[in-house]
């Protein structure tokens, strides 16, 4: 009998990453409501991203028809300035699961076509559409529960993040690797696709 042997799969997601200084200002701005006894389990500074698609577990031929189609798109997409700052609670701060801060800014409408784009294009290669509504956000960290939840918003209205920070360029979109381990995941790109630049006017 030939044994049979189950491909290696990669867990996987599409995306943008930050910038040092800006993942360092956020957690900066963070460490007050770090030191509250709050039940959440804290993103780590190096890990904060905008997820564009996560893609589970796949294949190496699932990964090399991902790569085909990224390494097509991204020429053809423009690179462009996020914003970033505000604070938000998934889905909402009576039942909170997710604390966030938010991206936008001018390019957001770009931001959301590039999404949209990505989703009808890779649900045409095999990868389902994501059911939730698209908001561009940094998770900062995941709740086990709502307990002392109400310590968080007088810090959270005070904070410089309230409101609008700063931008940062986005010059390329990232597949990442997400191993899981005891303290929490750990990621690396896999493949940087270049967005286009526009030349001097």
């Amino acid at each position: 009998m030939t044994a049979s042997f189950e491909p290696k799969k990669i867990r996987s997601f599409l995306a943008i990453l930050l910038p040092d200084d800006v993942k360092s200002q956020i957690y900066h701005y963070t460490s007050p409501l770090r030191r509250l006894p709050l039940d959440l389990k804290w993103v780590a500074k190096e890990n904060y991203h905008l997820t564009l698609k996560f893609f589970g577990s796949l294949t190496k031929s699932q990964i090399d028809r991902v790569n085909l189609y990224l390494n097509e798109l991204a020429p053809q997409v423009n690179s462009f300035f996020l914003n970033y700052g505000g604070w938000g609670l998934f889905p909402n701060q009576r039942h909170p699961r997710v604390l966030w801060v938010g991206l936008g800014g001018a390019a957001l409408n770009a931001l959301q076509k590039l999404w949209l784009e990505l989703e009808n294009d890779l649900s045409k290669l095999g990868f389902p559409k994501e059911e939730k509504r698209f908001h561009p956000h940094i998770t900062l960290g995941r709740f086990r529960s709502a307990a002392n939840i109400e310590l968080l918003f007088p810090i959270m209205e005070k904070s410089p993040l309230a409101k609008e920070m700063g931008s940062f360029p986005v010059a390329d979109l990232h597949l990442m690797e997400s191993k899981l381990g005891p303290t929490g995941p750990s990621y690396a790109s896999l493949s940087a696709y270049p967005l286009r630049t526009k030349g001097p006017s």
